[in-house]
């Protein structure tokens, strides 16, 4: 896995992209502020978190909870179009 570059969101956060054989990832860092249990729906995609489950769902929202308060890094798999024959 090689670094490829790092971008720095609007919003604070920090995005490692790496390379691996042409396959690429990143991995995000959420700004220093940001807090998933007071986030939107949007933001929380944006920061590599699960979107909130649906508010009348108390088991899976306490499950979200636990979830997200527990992470601190994200890796997005980036889907790239390669050569590779397997």
């Amino acid at each position: 896995m090689k670094l490829a570059s790092v971008t720095k969101q609007p919003d604070g956060a920090t995005v490692y992209h790496f390379v691996t054989r042409g396959d690429w990832s990143n991995e995000i860092i959420p700004a220093t502020h940001f807090d998933p249990l007071k986030a939107t729906n949007a933001q929380l995609i944006e920061n590599g978190f699960p979107p909130r489950p649906p508010g009348d769902n108390a088991g899976a929202l306490a499950v979200w909870k636990s979830a997200v308060q527990g992470m601190k890094t994200r890796v997005i798999s980036v889907p790239v179009l390669s050569c590779t024959r397997h």
